[in-house]
């Protein structure tokens, strides 16, 4: 297998929904299966999943954990994929139609250890006047590097919801389970230390 797309998700089933669909719309030709892991939901995630195995184009396996935690749950996919390319997006993420051929693409360069794309924040109404673009909200806004590709640095590094990695560059369980939101410990952007750890000796 090329490509393994990895969701994580927790009791979020309308979006986890919406996320599925798009993905299963993406007309992108590389070989890609979709392993999305399942952190204990108690709403109707499993009828959500139960219903994408059967209408996805391309293979679909869920990964049950009860492991709480972002960490735990990405390192728990990543056991579970075979594909040579991990491309991870969140579970209230819509991708564009080509999502998984153009972030796979930069890897034909063989000194490419990561990936990251652009995101683009969707409000579900009038975006507030006071949520602006500086530092204050930028965890929410999210930082909007342009369509151009460059080359990450200076501490700009790609966004989970939005990233891809080399398989083969990773150790066993490389998100550290210390880090990302547990349900209790909200410290999440968990990709920042593992992307930093990459980027030491590959191109991002």
């Amino acid at each position: 297998m090329e490509v393994s797309v990895i969701v994580c998700t927790r009791n979020r089933a309308d979006s986890l929904a919406r996320c599925l669909a798009s993905i299963a719309a993406d007309p992108s030709e590389r070989a890609a299966e979709l392993v999305v892991v399942d952190n204990g939901s108690t709403d109707s995630t499993p009828a959500v999943l139960s219903g994408a195995t059967r209408e996805s184009p391309r293979p679909l396996h869920v990964v049950r954990t009860s492991a709480r935690g972002h960490s735990r749950a990405r390192n728990a996919g990543i056991r579970s994929a075979d594909g040579a390319i991990l491309l991870f997006t969140d579970d209230d993420v819509v991708v564009q139609r080509g999502w998984i051929d153009a972030l796979s693409a930069p890897f034909a360069d063989a000194g490419v250890g990561a990936v990251g794309g652009r995101i683009v924040p969707t409000f579900l109404g009038k975006r507030a006047h006071w949520l602006t673009d500086d530092e204050v909200f930028l965890p929410v806004t999210l930082p909007d590097y342009g369509t151009q590709p460059f080359r990450f640095d200076d501490g700009r590094l790609p966004i989970g919801a939005n990233m891809a990695i080399r398989a083969g560059l990773l150790d066993p369980d490389p998100f550290d389970p210390r880090l990302g939101h547990t349900g209790k410990l909200a410290i999440g952007f968990d990709e920042f230390f593992l992307l930093t750890h990459l980027a030491r000796d590959h191109t991002v």
